[in-house]
């Protein structure tokens, strides 16, 4: 399972024919507003690994995985990486308030 469709790109380009990727948040969605729906928590009960963008980007991301019950692994796709901050005074308004200091969550985006 992964929380947007760049991420699941990536992801497949990782695992291969080894992995069967789903990505909850389609190419022309916008992860920023997405809400789950109930077959979306469905899909992540029965996953066994979530991939997610781990810089807030998918802030919906901890709450539908307790809501799931998801007890599967999860991998923050952007552990690890020098982030890059936000411009300075750049207004992303309401749906752009990821709440990390600063650090530009769009990484993979």
């Amino acid at each position: 399972m992964a929380s947007f469709s760049i991420v699941a790109d990536m992801t497949r380009e990782i695992g291969g024919d080894r992995v069967e990727v789903v990505s909850l948040v389609g190419p022309d969605q916008d992860a920023h507003v997405f809400q789950p729906s109930p077959s979306d928590v469905k899909k992540v009960a029965g996953a066994k690994v979530f991939v997610a963008n781990g810089l807030g980007l998918d802030g919906w991301m901890g709450r539908l995985t307790k809501s799931a019950g998801f007890r599967g692994v999860v991998v923050e796709a952007c552990k690890g990486i020098r982030t890059r901050m936000a411009p300075e005074g750049e207004e992303h308004g309401a749906a752009h308030d990821h709440g990390h200091d600063g650090v530009d969550p769009h990484a993979l985006a």
